[in-house]
């Protein structure tokens, strides 16, 4: 899957998943496989992203590495978008 490809399985994979889940405004999911950035320093670190939905079908995405694993649930991916691209309201 090129990089392009893996940016369009994601998107959709987001809509649906705020789709299914109204209540929700964000989400820390891990990357697909390509997904931007794939640059990685060969560590055993895993890749994720977290998706703010501003309004259905506008949402931003940020990715980032993490030592272990991260849960999503409201909270975790609220502070994490906070922390990533700055205020979340």
């Amino acid at each position: 899957m090129t990089p392009i490809e893996a940016t369009h399985v994601a998107s959709t994979a987001d809509r649906l998943f705020f789709e299914r889940n109204p209540g929700r405004q964000f989400r820390v999911r891990p990357a697909f496989e390509n997904e931007p950035p794939i640059a990685s320093d060969g560590s055993a670190r895993q890749h994720y992203v977290v998706v703010r939905q501003i309004a259905p079908g506008l949402r931003i995405r940020t990715g980032f590495y993490a030592t272990r694993l991260v849960r999503d649930c409201e909270a975790t991916a609220r502070a994490m978008c906070t922390e990533l691209v700055g205020d979340a309201e």
